[in-house]
């Protein structure tokens, strides 16, 4: 079976923002729980508590990718 990511050219993911996509609430105040907030090349993102204890992720935009070329796009929407 082939699985669709094998497959050689997969086209391309228009550039896209999530906006108010996440929180999380820890058991315990961590004021470096942002530190865990990995993003990949070009993606922009924050993530932001006041107390430690609950954390929201804004907005994380990523760019378009092209997996036939392997290369990062312009282009912009909004989910």
């Amino acid at each position: 079976m082939l699985d669709e990511y094998d497959a050689e050219d997969c086209g391309t993911v228009p550039a896209h923002t999530w906006i108010n996509c996440s929180v999380v609430i820890l058991d315990s105040a961590d004021m470096a729980y942002s530190d865990t907030l990995a993003l990949g090349t070009d993606v922009e993102g924050s993530m932001t508590s006041e107390d430690g204890i609950t954390w929201t992720t804004g907005s994380i935009s990523i760019p378009g990718w092209s997996f036939t070329s392997e290369s990062v796009f312009e282009s912009t929407s909004t989910l």
